[in-house]
């Protein structure tokens, strides 16, 4: 898991598909993150869903994945180590420690 302080010359923007009721409209939503984990979510597909309890669903999983492969972690809409960015990352790291 990531630690310490992250400089923002050393992040890269990720993108995630956003989901959102009542009908499901699809937009592309960005998130920083450091460079190491940019790489290791490249060819990932990663979406974000707020439920109706107010919890928030990321998911991940490879390109040549079905959805039934896919990883879901939850998170909060706080700071602090539960927050939607922090999950993302720890997300994608053991979605890539999965496959290598």
């Amino acid at each position: 898991m990531m630690e310490g302080i992250i400089l923002k010359s050393q992040t890269s923007k990720i993108y995630a598909t956003q989901h959102i009721p009542p009908n499901n409209k699809m937009v592309k939503v960005s998130l920083e993150v450091p460079k190491k984990i940019k790489e290791m979510a490249e060819n990932m597909v990663l979406d974000i869903e707020r439920l109706s309890t107010g919890v928030i669903s990321l998911t991940a999983r490879w390109n040549d994945e079905s959805e039934d492969e896919e990883l879901m972690m939850l998170a909060v809409e706080e700071k602090g180590n539960k927050s939607p960015s922090i999950k993302m990352v720890e997300l994608i790291e053991k979605k890539y420690k999965e496959r290598y």
